[in-house]
């Protein structure tokens, strides 16, 4: 394993851009924002020269429960029993993926995300902190 990186913050999707005029598009702000932080995390901590063969990526994006997934008041910190186990809503897992493979290669961990020949993503619920658990692999 080349990269094992936990990186905070609400995970975002990265869809198509909006288009705001005719001739000009752009990615709703927190999207900006989240994958900014993303490339910014990870270029402290790569300090190697960019990969330029095939890698794996595995990704596990985590997500904060609604409270409307715990009971209320001396109930409150206990998940009810009709609470999701999966992560079903939005977004989706490719979209996750979308921004985490562009930010892997402006951050400069891979030459182009054309390289990136298997990927896993999985969308949870944080027992925690929310996050995207990051690992890269050389194939």
């Amino acid at each position: 394993m080349i990269l094992d990186e936990w990186i905070p913050g609400t995970p975002r999707p990265q869809g198509n851009p909006q288009q705001i005029t005719k001739n000009y598009h752009r990615y709703p702000q927190p999207t900006v924002e989240h994958r900014n932080n993303v490339i910014r995390h990870l270029g402290d901590v790569w300090d190697q020269p960019p990969i330029d063969g095939p890698v794996k990526l595995m990704a596990a994006f985590s997500f904060q429960r609604p409270k409307s997934h715990y009971g209320t008041g001396r109930n409150s910190e206990v998940l009810k029993l009709s609470a999701p186990v999966e992560h079903i809503q939005t977004p989706d897992t490719d979209k996750l993926l979308r921004l985490l493979c562009d930010a892997l290669t402006i951050a400069g961990v891979i030459v182009d995300d054309r390289l990136i020949v298997a990927v896993v993503g999985r969308k949870c619920w944080a027992d925690g902190q929310p996050g995207t658990l990051l690992r890269v692999t050389t194939l």
